[in-house]
């Protein structure tokens, strides 16, 4: 333990101390809604700037059924999502980024500063805690992952997995793969966690790749 600074536990009972742990901190949430790209395909893609330096955490849902991604660029966190099929509706991603940097002080309230001077946290910061994972490695986990959680959660997207089709090209077999990523969306009352592709394809299902990896989501309810 540190020889000086806080000790704070969060709602589930985990602790973390300053200044050994500088916590990641709500830096901002948007949203933006899908438009019509092509033939039966929908995407939507927003931007959010970001200092460089600051290290930072993305989590995505969608009220509806999308597949869900996010990357980073420098100065610049790139998300959206995109669904494919006549039948699918329209959809908004809201995206939640968490990031450790500087926190404005309060009027009035809690402020911890670092041995820098830079102040950390205060009563006002929105630190992310409670991380939940959905699935578990291996065959429990990518593709063969679907739960509803109860509320509203959103999800740090990942590849799940693909399902490989057999189509006939000028009569030749060939096998295209159909990958898929995680979908946090309403269902229900809660949050359906999935793997969602993208892509909508026809043919033979000859087999699925699962990369096996968990899905760590948070509850987004008040933020």
């Amino acid at each position: 333990m540190a020889r000086y600074g806080a000790y704070i536990d969060s709602n589930s009972g985990h602790p973390f101390i300053t200044p050994v742990s500088t916590p990641f901190v709500l830096y901002t949430k948007a949203s933006v809604s899908s438009v019509d790209v092509g033939a039966d395909y929908k995407g939507a893609s927003g931007t959010i700037d970001i200092n460089p330096s600051y290290p930072a955490m993305v989590f995505l849902r969608s009220d509806n059924r999308a597949t869900l991604s996010a990357t980073r660029s420098g100065g610049q966190i790139l998300f959206g999502g995109s669904i494919q099929g006549r039948n699918n509706p329209h959809f908004t991603v809201t995206a939640y980024v968490f990031a450790r940097f500087p926190q404005p002080t309060p009027r009035y309230g809690m402020a911890i500063w670092d041995a820098s001077g830079t102040c950390i946290l205060t009563n006002e910061s929105r630190v992310l805690t409670d991380l939940v994972t959905v699935g578990t490695v291996g065959n429990g986990g990518g593709i063969n992952i679907d739960q509803t959680l109860p509320g509203n959660y959103a999800v740090s997207p990942m590849i799940m997995g693909a399902t490989l089709i057999q189509i006939f090209v000028q009569g030749q077999p060939q096998i295209i793969n159909v990958s898929a990523s995680t979908g946090a969306y309403n269902s229900g009352g809660g949050t359906r966690i999935n793997a969602v592709s993208s892509q909508a394809a026809s043919g033979n299902v000859v087999g699925y790749l699962n990369t096996g990896v968990t899905i760590t989501a948070i509850n987004v309810d008040g933020l």
